[in-house]
């Protein structure tokens, strides 16, 4: 099964234990895109609502 892992950047630091055991049992887990980089949605909100839409859509910033 294929998990999208949602949730607040309060909560990246539990991530990491839930995705390991989710893939051990078989899943394929996605990220949030902004994971690996916390602070891109605030560089895309200050580049204008345009880009922001385009990351928070496809994840491309």
């Amino acid at each position: 099964m294929k998990i999208f892992i949602i949730c607040s950047k309060a909560f990246y630091d539990k991530i990491p234990p839930i995705k390991t055991k989710l893939e051990k049992l078989g899943h394929e887990i996605v990220l949030p895109n902004s994971y690996e980089d916390p602070g891109m949605e605030a560089r895309a909100w200050a580049d204008g609502k345009q880009r922001y839409q385009r990351c928070a859509d496809y994840g491309k910033c």
